[in-house]
């Protein structure tokens, strides 16, 4: 055999994974911070502020592929946080900076919008879009945790978020695919809704960060 089984290994590697900008090398950090504030006030309005700013550097080093990044690149992001603490807008911030700089678009469902499609017919183009976003590179569940635990499937209870959650992992594994989600369910309580294998596979899966900052929406009105 010409190849070793060490070349194959990597060769292998290189097929999975997010196809990121390689530019993005050329990209200073300030420019991006910029892009950041400016992306922030055009999802909030002129009241935006950034209430955690090492959360904040965090993402932007995660973008820009930054090696001093405290986590793995090759995972995704999950920020937890309570309710109006604006961790929805730091996701709609992150993903509107990675549409820009890595070209790549990430289809976001609520936890309630998955549970509604899901019992809609088969054939109904809301169920079909849904059904493919679980199998594209990226993928945001918004507010994981307040879709009922057991719903009821044309005649078959399954458990949505769980459903949802193995079949990123899957992906993951499979094709390097990363997933991105907000909760506010505290990460010591993730295995008493999702069961120790979901939470183990999770731990795999994601940076979990942690946002206690106010609520950015208060003053905006």
């Amino acid at each position: 055999m010409n190849t070793s089984f060490s070349e194959f290994l990597r060769e292998e590697a290189k097929k999975k994974g997010i196809k990121w900008n390689a530019d993005v090398k050329n990209l200073r950090y300030d420019d991006a911070a910029n892009m950041w504030h400016e992306a922030g006030k055009s999802i909030v309005g002129s009241a935006y502020r950034d209430v955690e700013p090492e959360l904040t550097e965090q993402l932007i080093k995660f973008l820009l592929r930054d090696k001093s990044f405290k986590g793995d690149m090759d995972r995704g992001i999950l920020i937890v946080g309570g309710h109006g603490t604006g961790k929805t807008v730091y996701m709609k911030i992150l993903l509107t900076l990675f549409t820009f700089i890595h070209h790549i678009r990430t289809p976001s469902y609520t936890g309630k919008q998955i549970e509604a499609y899901m019992r809609l017919p088969e054939e109904d183009q809301r169920r079909v879009n849904l059904q493919r976003a679980f199998l594209l590179p990226t993928f945001l569940f918004d507010d994981l945790g307040e879709e009922l635990n057991r719903v009821m499937v044309y005649g078959t209870e399954i458990e949505i978020g769980k459903e949802i959650l193995t079949q990123r992992y899957n992906e993951f594994t499979s094709s390097g695919s990363i997933t991105f989600i907000t909760t506010n369910i505290h990460t010591d309580n993730l295995s008493d809704k999702y069961g120790h294998r979901v939470e183990s596979r999770m731990n795999e899966m994601f940076n979990f960060f942690a946002l206690e900052g106010e609520d950015m929406r208060k003053g905006s009105a």
